[in-house]
């Protein structure tokens, strides 16, 4: 959680962070939006922010690396 990895022209980018002060979503959006510095969110969950000028995007050159997302979930449930 110290580095983010960045994809520039096809190449990785790793940069290192000075350090990690949450690795809960929530928290660092809410640190984010109250100005307390940078963080590197899901462009999905920001969007709104984005679009209301609350957040401003600041490397939007580079993207970030791509991960995969799995969800699980019950298909049924017992009321």
């Amino acid at each position: 959680m110290d580095r983010w990895t960045f994809v520039d022209n096809g190449k990785p980018l790793e940069v290192r962070t000075p350090r990690t002060l949450s690795t809960n979503s929530e928290v660092i959006h809410h640190w984010i939006l109250a100005g307390h510095g940078l963080g590197m969110k899901a462009l999905w969950n920001v969007e709104g922010d984005l679009a209301t000028a609350r957040l401003v995007e600041l490397l939007a050159p580079y993207r970030g690396s791509e991960i995969n997302l799995y969800v699980i979930y019950r298909t049924r449930t017992r009321t």
